[in-house]
């Protein structure tokens, strides 16, 4: 029997619509009346073609409205739908098959609606719906408003299926069933829930395995995750949706040539790591398709790991065939890259000059400009001036006799400009290479690559960095922190206002493209908003998860300050944070700027450009109160440009003294499975304790240096075992050290996930070795991705150190 209570939840639910607050209150009333609410578990249907036609009004959870054509095996998806939309209108509406036969013709065909995930439903048939539709005029406006943007979003949906790749289609789809189930619209991270894959590729017109294979690369790029449970969490909202909104570069084909698009996308935007994956995978699925391995070779040097680029080289036997120009080309690009990597001083001049003559080689044999131009450079960098200089002259003469509706290509213009420098005409270089930085093909990808080569020749020509920075400009990536601001406390608009005043004279002296910082009240989110109206991509690392840092870091501001927050946050291009933090506190605070500053560093070091910093701080505290000072002190002892702004800014609640932490930072050495480990591995660390299964040694350090010193023998001998290693940082509190417990291993997500990294190799996580690129340690390390974890908790990025 139905009661006041049940009309009553029925009412909410209807006026938590949008399209209902159009009706009035007795059409409320007569809606719950005849209406019902059911639960649906992910993957039940709730209406079918041959069901009696019903309107519904969701609640929670997201739907999915397909349609069935006669004769087609897939039913396509035409509509997705969150809490609050109302559907099942079209197909309420369709006309009637006039005769007996058309009936039977047409019977399994129509509109079917599906449950993506659990939902709560209002539902309705669609007699009695639109009857009392009829009788309120605005709520049969707000409906024929709601129709006309479902056939919008469709129209849109079937432009993006014509023009935009296959992985771009997908990214659509998560990015959409992110943003209907997320609880708020600026949090970076969703639970989607378990979707089946064949579903997702029956609904989207695509197959499985293509939809397989681009989970599996957003997993190992960070984008995705899927726990213990099988439910794919969405990771980074904000990289899913620059993925969606992707430009149509060409319209979507043949599958081969949708992933070589992907990946060429990617390092154009100078996403090489992602680019890797990518590219790995696809070679993996076609391993006769050469184009995806020299893509991954490609990728994998300009991350700078050069030895591995050379060993994916050689195992899949790339480029010994020189009339093809792309795989030929590989290696003397890597004998280059080897000759610059190997020596900190004078690059090694026989890899120098081995590498100019297989580029002409390739050249004598394709006559294309590229091997032609990279043998003219090469003999430049090696000494041999008359060789280089004769080579270039011929390269010049081939494009300026070439295809007239090229010249507007990037590379043409930058290999003609490379030529005059080559050739010694630097005004007509410096003219052709900023005619270039107009081409409508220019990527930051491509502008790399360009600075890279000027950067090394520029000893050879006769020019130096400030006039490669005026004829390949490239913005410069930056990092950015300031104090916070407290509600109640008062006294922050002035120095604020003062702050940007500062910032706008920084800015007039730099450009910036990419910045990187957290978004605390006060000084870093006025930051943060001067730059997105600059037109920079912002960047968000944050110390904590993100409600807990809007929590402990925002909302101690005030109202305003939480709406400035959500709507930076809004506005990333990425999104990011420490996952093993358990507490706001010093320590925690502290790891998070180090990693955010490592993050900049790493980002330019791949744009070949500047890592610049903008710090501002109280005039009257010093580092050891001040976190931005510290920030700032640490930044210059990298060697890194900054500006320091200083100003009187009203005290923290404890007055000068330094806030008594109540967790501590450790550097830490983890070994797995440790047998026959070096000697100098029995007493390092501050402190040691074991996992309780007793598979893991967990040394910590105060340092990243000796914890660093400590790895190196490990490092250096690298000859394969059973045991696994990861460098690794984290935020211990003291009852949790004190304790030596499992609690105390979460706090490290390599102890806590367990990578399936190689035996016999030392990682890094992405803390350790951001922090580490914060300092000047004789180890690198190579981006290797996110790797597969025993204990599905985190995602878990990973680079491989060497000395």
């Amino acid at each position: 029997m139905k009661t006041d209570a049940d009309a009553e939840f029925k009412i909410r639910l209807l006026r938590a619509s949008p399209v209902l607050k159009a009706a009035a209150d007795d059409d409320l009333v007569e809606l719950a009346r005849v209406g019902k609410v059911g639960a649906f578990q992910a993957g039940k249907v709730l209406q079918k073609p041959e069901n009696a036609p019903q309107v519904l009004v969701l609640q929670s959870g997201v739907a999915a409205e397909l349609v069935i054509e006669r004769g087609v095996d897939d039913a396509i998806l035409v509509g997705m739908y969150g809490p609050g939309a109302i559907f099942g209108l079209v197909g309420a509406l369709a006309p009637k098959r006039s005769t007996p036969k058309e009936e039977i013709d047409h019977a399994a065909e129509g509109r079917r609606i599906e449950a993506l995930t659990n939902l709560q439903v209002y539902s309705a048939p669609a007699a009695d719906f639109f009857r009392i539709a009829r009788r309120n005029p605005d709520l049969s406006i707000a409906l024929l408003s709601l129709l006309a943007d479902q056939h919008d979003r469709l129209a849109r949906q079937y432009a993006r299926s014509t023009s935009h790749s296959l992985e771009v289609r997908l990214a659509a789809f998560f990015a959409e069933v992110a943003d209907l189930i997320a609880p708020d619209d600026w949090n970076p991270s969703a639970n989607l829930g378990k979707l089946s894959q064949s579903s997702v590729a029956s609904m989207l017109g695509v197959s499985r395995e293509h939809v397989n294979r681009t989970l599996a690369i957003w997993e190992r790029s960070g984008i995705i995750f899927q726990n213990k449970k099988g439910e794919i969490l969405v990771q980074n909202a904000r990289r899913l949706e620059r993925l969606a909104e992707s430009k149509p570069e060409r319209a979507s084909g043949d599958r081969s040539d949708d992933w070589l698009w992907e990946i060429d996308a990617h390092l154009d935007r100078g996403l090489n790591q992602a680019a890797a994956h990518l590219a790995l995978e696809s070679a993996r699925r076609s391993p006769k398709d050469m184009r995806y391995m020299h893509r991954a070779v490609l990728a994998t040097a300009r991350m700078g790991a050069i030895s591995e680029a050379l060993a994916l080289l050689d195992k899949h036997k790339l480029g010994r065939d020189l009339s093809d120009e792309e795989l030929a080309c590989l290696r003397p690009r890597l004998l280059r890259d080897l000759a610059f990597a190997d020596r900190k001083g004078q690059p090694d001049s026989k890899r120098l000059l081995l590498s100019a003559r297989e580029y002409e080689k390739v050249f004598e044999k394709t006559g294309g400009f590229y091997p032609g131009v990279n043998a003219a450079a090469g003999y430049a960098l090696a000494g041999d001036r008359h060789k280089a200089r004769a080579l270039a002259a011929a390269v010049s003469q081939l494009l300026t006799r070439g295809d007239a509706e090229a010249e507007s290509d990037y590379w043409r213009r930058t290999t003609l400009a490379e030529c005059k420098l080559i050739e010694g005409d630097k005004a007509a270089a410096a003219s052709l290479f900023e005619a270039a930085a107009c081409a409508e093909d220019t990527t930051p990808g491509k502008r790399a690559t360009t600075r890279k080569q000027l950067l090394r020749l520029a000893p050879s020509v006769g020019v130096d960095r400030s006039w490669i920075d005026r004829a390949a400009p490239q913005a410069d990536v930056a990092f950015f922190c300031g104090p916070i601001a407290r509600e109640g406390h008062g006294g922050e608009a002035a120095p604020i206002d003062r702050m940007i005043e500062d910032l706008e004279e920084f800015l007039q002296d730099r450009r910036i493209g990419w910045a990187y910082g957290a978004l605390a009240s006060g000084a870093d989110i006025a930051i943060a908003e001067r730059l997105l109206e600059e037109g920079v991509e912002l960047y968000v690392y944050l110390p904590l998860a993100p409600q807990d840092f809007l929590k402990a870091s925002v909302q101690i501001g005030g109202a305003a300050w939480r709406d400035r927050f959500i709507n930076c946050m809004r506005r990333a291009s990425s999104i990011e944070w420490n996952r093993r933090t358990p507490i706001a506190c010093n320590s925690t605070y502290r790891l998070g700027a180090e990693i955010a500053m490592g993050k900049a560093v790493r980002h330019a070091s791949q744009l070949e450009t500047a890592a610049v910093g903008y710090f501002a701080a109280p005039d009257d505290r010093d580092a050891s109160v001040s976190l931005s000072l510290s920030n700032a002190e640490l930044w210059k002892a990298r060697g890194l440009p900054a500006r320091l702004h200083r100003d009187r800014w009203p005290a923290p609640p404890n007055g000068q003294a330094a806030a008594k932490d109540i967790a501590t930072l450790y550097f830490a050495l983890i070994i797995e499975n440790g047998v026959r480990l070096p000697k100098s591995l029995s007493s390092v660390g501050d402190f040691r304790f074991k996992d309780s299964e007793g598979e893991l040694d967990i040394m910590l350090f105060k340092s990243l240096e000796t914890a660093l010193e400590a790895a190196e023998p490990l490092i250096a001998e690298a000859q394969g075992g059973a045991w696994c290693a990861w460098l690794d940082a984290g935020v211990f509190p003291a009852q949790t050290l004190q304790a030596k417990n499992d609690d105390a291993v979460a706090q490290l997500i390599t102890a806590a996930c367990r990578p399936q990294t190689e035996a016999g190799k030392v990682y890094a996580s992405d803390a350790f070795a951001c922090a580490a690129a914060m300092r000047n340690v004789g180890a690198s390390f190579e981006y290797v991705g996110f790797a597969p974890t025993r204990e599905k908790l985190d995602p878990c990025a990973m680079y491989l150190a060497t000395l």
